[in-house]
């Protein structure tokens, strides 16, 4: 059996490593319910890591398995904006693993 290692993600990763987290939800239940159509899924889901994780890459906090299938992206609090509400969020995403960290 293949034992990936982690390792920091950088920003030539991000688009392999936000592939992997695409890839890792797509049976999400949650994630599923609010982009249900396939197309809208590949589309947008991929922004949506990016406004909640992408900062993580500009922190160096964002890691990867050395096969990609696995990334993780902790950006700690983070500011983003979503229809002009500003948000505060801690997430990480682990191969379908979703954990509000904010609460922790």
């Amino acid at each position: 059996m293949h034992d990936p290692t982690a390792v920091p993600a950088t920003f030539e990763d991000y688009d392999r490593s936000i592939a992997s987290l695409v890839a890792a939800f797509i049976c999400d239940p949650f994630i599923r319910w609010m982009f249900p159509d396939s197309k809208q899924y590949f589309h947008y889901f991929p922004l949506v890591l990016k406004d909640f994780a992408g900062g993580a890459f500009d922190h160096s906090s964002a890691y990867r398995s050395s096969d990609f299938n696995a990334a993780a992206c902790g950006d700690g609090p983070a500011s983003f904006m979503i229809r002009g509400w500003k948000w505060s969020s801690a997430a990480l995403f682990v191969q379908g693993d979703t954990r509000d960290l904010s609460k922790a």
